[in-house]
């Protein structure tokens, strides 16, 4: 979770994600897993996220 999350930073240019970003991903990554799946994977947190805004 924290290489998905973790940017290099980049001079003069702004973070890609917000820290609220950031809260809502990792809260959506420990919560349940949508029905038929045993656990989130990065490619379903990234698809969830898109979905949720």
């Amino acid at each position: 979770m924290e290489r998905a999350l973790y940017e290099r930073p980049r001079h003069g240019a702004k973070p890609i994600l917000s820290p609220t970003e950031q809260q809502r991903i990792i809260a959506m990554a420990c919560s349940d897993a949508p029905d038929g799946r045993a656990r989130w994977t990065v490619r379903l947190i990234a698809e969830q996220a898109i979905k949720r805004k």
